[in-house]
């Protein structure tokens, strides 16, 4: 690796190599030893990685006086140790692990760091209110959001031809969700309109539907997605007393006795770009 490279520029160099748009996550999942790819299959993915492996090799520099990310490796468990007893929220951690990992091709156990457990009752994100976010500014957005349930990076691509009837349910087309991989979305309902007036406003199948500008930086779209996934929960949610036992989700710990219907889960999940009951609970039905 050259001396003279940034550290930015040796970390999407290294990244760069495992990028693989396109090639299907799930497949290079179960073709692997541990069920986890090797690969990074998303640019947002790829960018999240770059930024928290940008911020481990900022870190390291001044303190060792190391400007080669290779020769970085050994100071990774204090960085994350560092950051943990910095008070840093445990999923930013487990990002910080989970980008480091990739860069030098093993796996997050092996620096020889218990990360903090990621527990429902400590997640906070777009909670409450975002100090400098005036909701009524960015009606179009709020409401489109509050109707799809999209991440933001997904919302910042979908173009008017993204938006279409099957039938009589509208659905937005995510082309490349979390882990590249693609779905389709209903709109909840009462948010038709809401949806098509935004895309009404292109004039092109291909024109984004929000440009950057009318996205604000400090946008709280995990507050519309939780908002998206408890509606579309309710919506189909069956009579719990009435479900067979095996299609309950039991929760325990701070959530002990609450009681939700599988089934919808799982569909929630999926309308989300997830694969897992207790990531919805977890993190959208609070």
């Amino acid at each position: 690796m050259s001396k003279n490279k940034s550290i930015k520029n040796q970390v999407k160099g290294e990244l760069m190599k495992k990028l693989a748009i396109g090639e299907s996550h799930h497949q290079a999942k179960l073709a692997s030893t541990d069920g986890v790819s090797e690969k990074i299959h998303s640019w947002s993915t790829y960018e999240d990685y770059v930024k928290h492996a940008v911020a481990f090799g900022k870190w390291v520099k001044p303190r060792f006086d190391i400007k080669d990310i290779k020769d970085m490796r050994p100071y990774v468990g204090m960085y994350l140790n560092f950051r943990i007893g910095d008070g840093v929220s445990p999923w930013t951690v487990a990002l910080d692990a989970a980008a480091l990992a990739k860069l030098y091709g093993c796996k997050s156990t092996d620096f020889g760091v218990e990360l903090p457990k990621r527990e429902r009752s400590n997640v906070k994100r777009s909670r409450g209110e975002v100090k400098g976010f005036k909701e009524e500014k960015y009606k179009d957005v709020v409401d489109f959001c509050k109707g799809s349930g999209v991440r933001i990076h997904e919302l910042k691509a979908l173009t008017k031809e993204d938006i279409y009837y099957k039938g009589k349910a509208l659905y937005v087309h995510v082309k490349q969700g979390k882990g590249g991989k693609e779905r389709e979305v209903p709109v909840r309902e009462g948010y038709d309109n809401a949806v098509l007036n935004a895309a009404g406003k292109c004039n092109d199948e291909k024109e984004k539907i929000f440009k950057e500008k009318e996205i604000p930086v400090r946008f709280p779209c995990h507050k519309y997605r939780a908002e998206y996934a408890k509606a579309q929960y309710e919506s189909i949610a069956r009579d719990i007393s009435a479900i067979p036992q095996k299609e309950k989700y039991i929760c325990r710990k701070d959530k002990a006795g609450q009681v939700y219907d599988k089934v919808a889960l799982h569909a929630v999940s999926v309308m989300l770009g997830h694969n897992r009951e207790s990531v919805v609970v977890d993190s959208y039905l609070y």
